[in-house]
């Protein structure tokens, strides 16, 4: 069977195990894989009782079918619309939110709120008004969002030791929020319709996508895909992973470095998206850790994804 190519519409979308909603709660919810954002490209394979069997093309993971893939799962049809062929986007929202607007004035109704870490399609050769950016939508509509709210791709940098503090204030931006199992999108207290945050890995994952590198979705991948440091080599901006004692192969969890000894991560339900020393955190200090070194509750690694 030929997948279609669909693009998300909706500014953040549940992607589910199974073809049902989540409740409007923050409980741990198993079926909640990830979320997609508006203008996320997936493959389509079959739609049941108004949902859609899709590959997230954009999210790459490895667990679940044992190779490298974009990630499976359900979402809703209303969220989606067919396209002939996956629009090339050419910026990224670089604000926590970014309203998308029908027009410039004040008074213009809002078609989206877009999360940080949003692609879009600028079109560049229309005519732009001062302030604003103009945006083709999926469906042929245009938008407008504001031209601070958006950066242009060909503006990111490679990564490179430069992008560091980049990735660690961008990640700070997120403290204080929420953690939402399988989330991947920035905290908006406002929406009552859709839950928003983030996980431990949708943390890095956002952190990294808006200063120009896409990695992996889940925590495990991310470990797959990084470079192998020592903790006397940790940098701001690296990466630190967990894995239990009881399940050393499977890495569940992952931290951002932020430097002088401080973690940031989504540690979960009860502290959301926090900093802390590793001390704190973990008991020891990163020049006592070795490469697999174990804890009283975990085994410990780290890798980074910027380059020598």
């Amino acid at each position: 069977m030929t997948p279609k190519k669909m693009v998300v519409i909706t500014a953040v979308a549940d992607l589910r195990k199974e073809p049902k909603p989540r409740a409007l709660d923050r409980k741990q919810d198993f079926d909640q894989e990830t979320q997609l954002l508006f203008g996320e490209h997936v493959l389509a394979y079959e739609e049941k009782d108004g949902w859609v069997s899709v590959e997230a093309v954009e999210q790459q993971e490895f667990t679940h079918n044992h190779r490298w893939e974009g990630y499976p799962g359900w979402v809703q049809r209303k969220a989606l619309v067919e396209v002939a062929e996956f629009p090339r986007p050419n910026a990224v929202v670089i604000a926590g939110y970014a309203a998308l607007k029908k027009g410039t004035s004040f008074f213009s109704g809002r078609l989206a709120k877009l999360s940080l870490g949003t692609r879009l399609v600028i079109v560049e050769a229309e005519k732009s008004k001062k302030g604003w950016s103009r945006v083709l939508l999926a469906d042929g509509r245009r938008g407008w969002v504001r031209t601070g709210d958006i950066r242009m791709l060909s503006d990111l940098p490679f990564i490179h030791e430069g992008s560091r503090s980049s990735i660690v204030d961008t990640a700070r931006r997120f403290l204080g929020g929420p953690y939402f199992w399988g989330g991947r999108s920035f905290y908006d207290k406002r929406n009552k319709k859709v839950m928003t945050g983030v996980d431990c890995s949708g943390l890095v994952y956002l952190s990294y996508r808006i200063n120009g590198l896409d990695v992996p979705r889940d925590a495990h991948e991310q470990f797959l895909k990084s470079r192998r440091i020592e903790a006397k080599n940790l940098k701001p901006g690296d990466l630190i992973f967990l894995s239990t004692r009881e399940d050393p192969e499977n890495f569940s969890h992952v931290m951002i470095y932020a430097g002088d000894g401080k973690i940031i991560e989504a540690a979960g339900e009860k502290d959301g998206v926090r900093e802390t020393t590793l001390k704190e955190r973990l008991g020891v200090t990163p020049e006592s850790l070795g490469w697999g070194d174990r804890t009283e509750l975990y085994r410990v690694y780290f890798g980074t994804y910027i380059p020598e």
